[in-house]
């Protein structure tokens, strides 16, 4: 009986590694071309994209540090969850070699060019995300930039909390780079 049992268990992990071989050797669904000024939907943000840029000053309009310069996407954006959320700027992905040299993201309200801390639920806002580089740093007339969302849990396996989880790739932004102009005095 133990030989039978063994037998068993040794054909169905056969079976399964000859699933998960077919299953690799399929083409790769492509993901979604998102384009500027169209709804994104992205787990717990929902936002649409306005443009990018490339200037000498930040946002609130500081310039940037000797030998810098900032990397800047405008966007209308919702946080979709119930709660307040500083996690705004998780779903762009640079270019790897441009994440390389970039400094870690900073987003600022448009409407008083203050540095934002917490996107609150279900109110729209027009942000902007900047991330400073070395100033020698090529940056691509057409930015692409990866789209990553996470999923609603009720339960997650650990814990037992709700929440989001397991980041993912849903798609790719381009927007065009401008060179950014100087920010308007909010005073």
């Amino acid at each position: 009986m133990v030989w039978l049992t063994t037998g068993a268990g040794g054909f169905l992990a056969a079976g399964v590694a000859g699933l998960i071989a077919v299953a690799g050797m399929l083409p790769k669904q492509e993901l979604p071309r998102f384009a500027p000024g169209v709804p994104i939907e992205a787990g717990q943000w929902r936002f649409v994209a306005i443009g990018a840029s490339v200037g000498q000053a930040t946002p609130d309009g500081r310039p940037a540090k000797p030998g810098r310069k900032v990397l800047t996407i405008e966007l209308d954006m919702t946080n979709r969850t119930g709660s307040s959320r500083n996690d705004y700027a998780d779903p762009f992905r640079l270019d790897p070699a441009l994440a390389k040299v970039a400094d870690r993201p900073i987003g600022y309200l448009e409407r008083d060019r203050a540095i934002l801390f917490n996107l609150h639920p279900d109110l729209p806002e027009r942000v902007a995300i900047a991330w400073e580089m070395p100033a020698d740093t090529p940056v691509p007339d057409m930015l692409p930039v990866s789209i990553y969302a996470e999923v609603y849990k009720a339960q997650n396996n650990l814990q037992g909390d709700s929440g989001w989880y397991a980041p993912h790739e849903v798609g790719t932004l381009t927007l065009p780079v401008a060179a950014a102009t100087p920010a308007p005095d909010p005073s």
